[in-house]
């Protein structure tokens, strides 16, 4: 029985193999996701502009520079897991089986295994401050992550502001060349009757043409606008025309008194002020990392194994 327990480790172990508990790589398999922006910081809404709120979740679910950041914050906190494994001791399992001719009268199987356990005492805090570093670190990917959120949705909103700015003015440059036209056609009409100098009708046709000029600049900045929405969104499809066309309303400039309303603690929570934090704890813990390693390192260790040869008695290894 014991020649069976001792054969079946020796098989199934792997010589040289660590034992890392289940618990710190079961987070590989969770989805790492950007927390959801709360109502209190959808900042944009001040502009009260219903396609902002639309295109804003749409491109923090699709958007390629967010998924980038959010796999940095998984890469972040598979590496403060690495560090959390500093703090525990490890224990390496071996087997061997071996079959020997020893001469003419018979064969001798030999089978060994054993574990080995270490454990570098954290006594000068380096394993402690190793965490430290990896956790701000974490922190400040997450931070940054935020922060690349919140420029793409910058981004978004000065694209749209963009495109209303450019259909205010196509509209009203349209407006104002229907008038023109009329105001042309009868200044025409009294130059024909001789109740006019034939100058006005020519100057009049001279602004139109100038006013006319608005409107190609106009168009190049809707494209512009719906370019920029389309490369944000990744979408190309007639999702993003519809999107514009059906959201057909005029710029609405929020009222200065909302903005100079703004605590000032608020700039506390900003994420880029939050990374700079981090990353300044990041750096003093590894600093201490640096100062400990001055130090002598602490390791205890031991060994328990046991060989057993075919035909003869078990040896038994003591620690």
């Amino acid at each position: 029985m014991r020649k069976k327990a001792i054969m079946s480790a020796a098989l199934m172990c792997v010589s040289g193999c660590q034992y890392i508990p289940a618990s710190w790589y079961q987070f590989k398999s969770a989805p790492v996701t950007l927390r959801p922006i709360e109502q209190t910081q959808r900042w944009w809404r001040i502009f009260n502009d219903p396609l902002m709120d639309q295109l804003a979740d749409a491109l923090v679910a699709q958007n390629l520079d967010i998924r980038i950041a959010e796999q940095r914050i998984h890469e972040a906190r598979a590496q403060s897991h690495v560090a959390q494994t500093g703090l525990l001791p490890t224990v390496t399992v071996t087997g061997n089986a071996q079959r020997e001719n020893k001469g003419i009268v018979r064969n001798t199987t030999i089978l060994q295994g054993g574990f080995d356990a270490s454990w570098e005492l954290d006594v000068f805090g380096q394993a402690r401050a190793g965490v430290d570093a990896a956790n701000a670190r974490e922190s400040q990917i997450i931070a940054s992550a935020d922060d690349v959120r919140n420029r793409v949705l910058a981004e978004l909103f000065r694209a749209i502001i963009l495109w209303r700015k450019s259909q205010a003015i196509l509209t009203k440059t349209q407006s104002l060349l229907l008038a023109q036209d009329n105001q042309i056609s009868l200044l025409k009409s009294r130059t024909k009757a001789g109740l006019a100098d034939s100058r006005l009708s020519e100057r009049a046709m001279a602004q139109r043409e100038h006013t006319a000029t608005q409107i190609p600049l106009a168009q190049s900045g809707l494209d512009a606008a719906r370019y920029q929405i389309e490369r944000l969104m990744g979408d190309n499809s007639t999702y993003i025309q519809e999107a514009l066309v059906k959201s057909m309303s005029e710029l609405r400039v929020p009222d200065a008194r909302l903005v100079a309303a703004i605590e000032l603690d608020a700039v506390r929570s900003r994420p880029d002020v939050r990374a700079a934090e981090s990353l300044m704890i990041a750096s003093k813990a590894e600093l201490a990392i640096a100062k400990a390693d001055l130090w002598p390192k602490v390791n205890l260790g031991a060994f328990f194994g046991i060989q057993q040869m075919s035909g003869n008695s078990p040896l038994e290894a003591s620690n």
